[in-house]
């Protein structure tokens, strides 16, 4: 099963990204939410997630910034 973070500043559309799709049915599992890049950044070290679903503007840290900050982590990342 692959993991998979959603970040999004918006609680609304965090909310509905979260129960749009049937995750599982695509072999997908949400394994956390953020509201902003810092904790998504901090979720993405912690879970080290497949998938990330990302706002690109969001407050304290942008998607840019948030993966700038994890290109050392040390396992395999998709852009």
């Amino acid at each position: 099963m692959f993991k998979l973070i959603i970040v999004e500043d918006e609680h609304l559309i965090r909310k509905w990204l979260e129960i749009a799709v049937d995750y599982s049915a695509l072999g997908i599992q949400v394994v956390g939410t953020a509201s902003h890049g810092q904790e998504g950044m901090e979720l993405i070290q912690k879970e080290k997630p497949h998938i990330v679903l990302t706002d690109i503007t969001m407050p304290i840290m942008d998607a840019f910034m948030m993966f700038e900050a994890t290109r050392s982590l040390s396992y395999e990342k998709v852009i």
